[in-house]
């Protein structure tokens, strides 16, 4: 199978398909983001928590 003949690479090489990997690219970004977001905001309250001896979740 030639390069051309594979949709994958067909779809990349239109301003279509560039335009849909650029928004997927996004969207994963966005995504890693919120999620290292999040993880820091746990990380916070676990050790403000501890420096302030909150009780934390009840324990």
């Amino acid at each position: 199978m030639k390069q051309s003949e594979d949709p994958i690479q067909a779809q990349a090489n239109t301003a279509e398909g560039k335009k849909n990997s650029l928004k997927a690219g996004r969207v994963g970004i966005a995504l890693i983001a919120i999620v290292g977001g999040v993880a820091f905001l746990l990380y916070l309250l676990i050790v403000l928590s501890g420096v302030l001896d909150l009780p934390l979740f009840g324990v």
